[in-house]
């Protein structure tokens, strides 16, 4: 018999989430003679050491050089980013985020990003390898250390640190990664008597909530984890329910680290706020069902969520379709019926929803609820791994074992009910 619960409920996690590790890397401490420094009139500041150098938003521990490629000798740069470059002329020394990121896509090492809070702003930092300068020249080893995005002169950026092991392609004396990380986490936030507060953007910021969460939504789908926390926390702070909703889920599921307490406030406010809703949509529905199916801000009670499942699903939901499939298997609020079970998983799954995909794969593979069929479930298992590399890799297992020709069924197979889907598969 298939046990799935487990194995599903590990996917969900598996699939949402990135390894966290709170900036926990023993760093020197900095000297004890330190300039305190703050870049213009921006609301932060930082601490390096008095024998260091410093240029405005370069510093090094030998003075610095201009260098004949068009990049200063100094290992550390600091500098801001935005995605708008209509913010440019704003902010001094800001650029454009693509250049980071193309960084980071090509350059990424074969390590975890850290991800954690340095004076309650959370930061994410990428290792990476070979990265280039201006005209090639290797730079090393390079680590950015990244700003979740804040509110600063009326736009919303990002605050960059880079680290790089030789910069403009030279060795420089003294580099030492150890003490740029404590430089990094000398980081301090301070509050000025201008439109330069980076305290919640909501009572400022020109940007509706809404469009801030939408936003926020297109991020994490493209696993921007850290934008997405940014955008969702200041929707949330605006009293926008399903920012609190997704920001509560990404501290519940360790996408990010919240600070103690905050997802449990999050979560009621949730659905405080998602109940007060007159007409909810399907979406809606299924967010209160879930809430009160596991009682998360509310009491549990799952006669009441299995109500708004059948309602969302009704509407067209796969989630809620999806849900109501894990009831019938595992008998929650309602008898255990493998085969309504597997109905029920059919439809979402005929909609492109990839754990539904995911389990009905499973259940032909063992004849669950429905018949034996290998070469049908490995169709289904091949769909789902095409969505989520986790279980593309979990989904291999099976695949394995069918025969050369039996896969080549299986692929057709795949590519038959793919065209037949009835919604765009996300």
């Amino acid at each position: 018999m298939l046990v799935f619960n487990q194995k599903i409920s590990r996917v969900i996690l598996i699939s949402m989430s990135i390894v966290l590790l709170p900036f926990t890397a023993t760093a020197k401490q900095l000297s004890d003679s330190l300039v305190q420094y703050q870049w213009g009139s921006f609301p932060f500041t930082h601490s390096y050491p008095k024998v260091w150098y410093t240029n405005g938003n370069r510093l090094s521990p030998v003075a610095i050089v201009d260098s004949a490629i068009g990049s200063d000798n100094a290992p550390i740069h600091f500098g801001l980013y935005t995605d708008d470059v209509n913010d440019l002329k704003k902010v001094p020394a800001a650029r454009t985020f693509n250049h980071l990121q193309y960084m980071i896509d090509t350059f990424h090492r074969n390590s975890i990003d850290e991800i954690g809070y340095i004076d309650n702003k959370l930061f994410t930092a990428y290792d990476l390898q070979d990265a280039g300068t201006y005209e090639g020249d290797s730079a090393g080893r390079t680590v950015l250390v990244i700003s979740e995005p804040v509110l600063i002169n009326g736009i919303m950026a990002k605050i960059v640190y880079k680290w790089e092991e030789k910069p403009a392609g030279e060795a420089i004396a003294k580099n030492d990664f150890n003490q740029f990380q404590a430089i990094v986490r000398s980081f301090r936030f301070t509050k000025v008597a201008s439109a330069s507060s980076v305290s919640s953007p909501c009572s400022t910021c020109t940007k509706d909530p809404a469009q801030l969460y939408l936003e926020g939504r297109v991020a994490y789908d493209n696993q921007d984890y850290q934008t997405a926390h940014g955008k969702f926390r200041f929707a949330a702070e605006a009293g926008l329910p399903d920012a609190q909703y997704d920001l509560g889920w990404m501290y519940r599921d360790k996408i990010v680290v919240g600070k103690k307490g905050e997802e449990t406030q999050l979560f009621k406010n949730a659905f405080t706020g998602l109940s007060k809703i007159k007409n909810p949509d399907p979406e809606t529905q299924f967010r209160l069902g879930r809430l009160l199916s596991e009682g998360i801000g509310t009491t549990k009670n799952i006669k009441t969520a299995r109500a708004w499942f059948k309602k969302a699903a009704a509407r067209g939901n796969v989630k809620a379709q999806h849900t109501l499939g894990l009831y019938s298997y595992e008998g929650k609020g309602v008898k255990k019926n493998v085969k309504d079970a597997f109905i029920r998983f059919k439809k979402s799954a005929n909609q492109g929803y990839y754990l539904s995909e995911y389990i009905i794969g499973y259940m032909y593979v063992n004849g669950e609820g429905t018949k034996k069929n290998p070469i049908e479930g490995a169709a289904w298992l091949i769909l789902a791994g095409k969505q989520n590399m986790k279980i593309a890799m979990d989904a291999q297992k099976v695949i394995n074992l069918l025969s050369p020709i039996d896969l080549q069924s299986a692929r057709a197979r795949a590519d038959v009910l793919l065209a037949g889907m009835t919604k765009v598969r996300k």
